[in-house]
């Protein structure tokens, strides 16, 4: 330790005379300290990757910044994370006889029993083994068709609590284990409640106060201080000596979920997207400001359980997401459906049990989920895929998602490197690309901001954010850069006049032939305009069926010796597409020379492929250790690398490959 502290002083004195090092004095005063002395190309690298802004000088802060992670998101890509997977037993099934016959509504832990419980819209309650997730028991619950809200144990007196949207409690011993568990209390509430929606307990003390809580469908949480016995009795807000009372009024629509958090109070959300703290003794609370925000489901959130650092969400599309609390990301999205059989596949609730360390969902039986470790190294996207970039200069692979995270991958290995999430903070990541140079990452957002970053660091060195006041001409002596950084693609509520995409057609170095920028819209129209002044040179057509006309993606071919310019355009009908929305890869061979007659005859397919399970969102053609490669990202959340005839080189977080090696690539096919 002493001498890496002598090592970083000698260092800042280094900075201290010279306040910034070039290329030149870099290597001569900090190579020996850095151990890459002996090669200049690693040098180089390095020093590019700390210079993130071109400048061609290296200060002590930009230097301490990438060593020492200051004002950086990047993640060590050394630690191992659990993902969650289903767990299979060797036992007999059990008949489907013992499944609820509609939509499970609540689950809890029952640990006395060793059982989990389950009640459901059937109105029965059913009890499965905590060790093999095998069918114990089913108990009706009041009258027949009764819908079950939710359920909840009472540690403190061993019982069972359930309430049903007809407004009636019911209590069942546990003190005996499942096998003698009975019936000893029952209760209706009397009066104007709501429909019962959740139902939850707090221990006696706490802040949130003791008894049995519950939230209705008129926005209203309650207080249950005193458990009722046998006979059935009426539970009303009257009286001095009423064990039922409202804790608050304060939502506007149904509680979804209502939750007692020792040293806060007691937390309440509702359907009105608001979540509320409440002194539940006196009555009291307020809606507190978020501190933060996890950003990533496409539907309303239903349930969320939380365990050290991680939160559990479960949303209305019946898809569960693991969060990191310390770094807001998404480390997992299991979409239930495509891992299960039909009858577990829409889960409406679920729990975790810190005890077993298992995630456990409910449809119309429990399913029992165990965390798998995996490295991060691998880990790869749990959101759809914008693009995926490779940069030749850093022999990188940068993969971008929908939910702003970043990952950086070795492509030679394709081992993960880094990353960093929530690029846009509460907003989509909607596009991505690299600076000029290929040292930079430029990043959009739906919010219209456009931010820089060093990727090397994941450090934000600038944000650009979207006006919707534009300047007809540029001021006088102002420099205009016509280099096309980054796009914006809006997909829904489009209208015709959308630009969803653009190419630029730079002249030949030392020609002075015009700068030309071609635009796409979602009505068909491809606009050519002259990029130095503004004039529209003309405007074309792109003939598909009605439904599908919008120009979705523009390429230019470059002017040969025997052909003019050509311009392709693809849209929804798939005439072009090299990736289309089925995730299928298409490799055209276009021959060398031809004249602008020959242009329909121009291309000719070679092959053909099933890259992806769902759209291609991101194609690159890319050189590797010198042979050629494509480079594609989909919403199917997996980005890979491909040989232009179909083989897989390797996917992005599921597995490290080496290119001269056929056992892990096929490169070499």
């Amino acid at each position: 330790m002493n001498s890496d502290i002598e090592q970083l002083q000698e260092m800042k004195l280094i900075f201290d005379e010279e306040d910034e090092l070039d290329m030149e004095a870099f290597a001569e005063k900090l190579g020996p300290h850095l151990g890459v002395t002996g090669d200049p190309g690693q040098i180089a690298q390095l020093f590019m990757q700390i210079d993130a802004d071109c400048g061609g000088t290296v200060s002590w802060e930009e230097f301490s910044n990438f060593f020492f992670g200051l004002n950086n998101q990047m993640e060590d890509a050394s630690v191992d994370i659990a993902q969650y997977v289903p767990r299979t037993f060797k036992r007999k099934p059990d008949p489907p006889a013992c499944n609820h016959r509609d939509a499970v509504e609540g689950v809890c832990v029952l640990p006395g029993a060793h059982c989990y419980a389950t009640c459901g819209r059937d109105g029965t309650l059913r009890l499965w083994s905590r060790e093999d997730m095998s069918h114990v028991r089913t108990i009706p619950i009041g009258a027949a068709g009764a819908w079950v809200s939710g359920c909840v144990y009472l540690p403190d007196v061993q019982r069972l609590a359930l309430i049903c949207a007809d407004r009636s409690m019911s209590f069942f011993d546990l003190s005996r284990g499942s096998a003698q568990c009975e019936l000893v209390g029952r209760g209706f509430l009397a009066g104007a409640w709501g429909a019962p929606t959740c139902l939850s307990a707090a221990a006696a003390g706490s802040k949130g106060g003791g008894g049995l809580f519950w939230g209705d469908s008129a926005g209203t949480v309650n207080l249950l201080t005193a458990l009722p016995g046998l006979p059935v009795k009426q539970l009303t807000a009257e009286g001095a000596g009423s064990s039922v009372r409202t804790v608050h009024r304060a939502h506007t629509d149904w509680v979804t979920q209502v939750t007692p958090v020792q040293e806060l109070g007691l937390l309440s959300s509702s359907l009105d997207g608001t979540i509320r703290i409440c002194d539940a003794a006196r009555g009291q609370g307020n809606s507190r400001q978020a501190v933060g925000a996890l950003m990533g489901h496409s539907t309303s959130v239903t349930h969320i359980a939380t365990d050290a650092f991680q939160v559990i969400s479960l949303a209305a599309d019946h898809v569960v997401k693991v969060w990191d609390l310390r770094s807001s990301r998404c480390l997992q999205t299991i979409d239930v459906a495509e891992q299960c059989a039909p009858e577990d596949a829409r889960p409406g609730v679920f729990l975790y049990d810190s005890a077993r360390r298992q995630l456990v969902t409910a449809a119309h039986r429990p399913l029992s989920w165990a965390p798998s470790s995996v490295s991060s190294a691998l880990s790869a996207h749990a959101e759809p895929l914008v693009a995926a970039l490779y940069n030749s200069l850093f022999h990188v692979v940068i993969t971008a998602d929908e939910g702003g995270g970043i990952m950086l991958w070795d492509a030679l290995t394709g081992r993960r490197v880094g990353a960093f999430a929530h690029a846009h903070d509460s907003a989509r990541l909607t596009a991505a690309t690299f600076d000029a140079q290929q040292r930079r990452l430029v990043s959009g957002g739906s919010d219209g901001s456009v931010h820089v970053w060093n990727f090397n660091s994941g450090c934000r060195l600038r944000t650009f954010l979207h006006s919707d006041k534009h300047t007809a001409a540029a001021p006088s002596g102002a420099e205009v850069s016509a280099e096309i950084t980054c796009l914006q693609f809006v997909a829904n509520a489009a209208r015709e006049d959308d630009i969803l995409c653009m190419a630029v057609l730079e002249p030949v170095p030392g020609s002075s032939l015009l700068i030309l920028l071609a635009t796409g819209d979602y009505a068909g129209r491809i606009t050519i305009w002259n990029l130095q002044s503004g004039e529209r040179r003309a405007t074309l057509q792109h003939e598909a069926l009605e439904f599908e006309a919008a120009v979705e993606q523009l390429l230019w071919l470059p002017a040969t010796a025997e052909s003019s310019a050509l311009l392709l355009s693809a849209g929804g009908d798939g005439l072009v597409l090299l990736g289309d929305t089925a995730g299928h890869m298409r490799v055209w061979n276009a021959l060398e020379a031809c004249s602008d007659a020959d242009a329909r005859n121009l291309f000719t397919q070679a092959c053909i492929w099933r890259a992806h399970d769902r759209a291609v969102t991101s194609v690159q053609h890319l050189e590797l250790s010198g042979v050629s490669m494509i480079l594609t990202a989909s919403q199917d959340m997996s980005a890979a690398m491909w040989t232009l005839s179909g083989g897989c080189v390797g996917v992005f977080g599921r597995a490290t490959w080496a290119l001269d090696d056929a056992r892990t690539s096929r490169v070499s096919e």
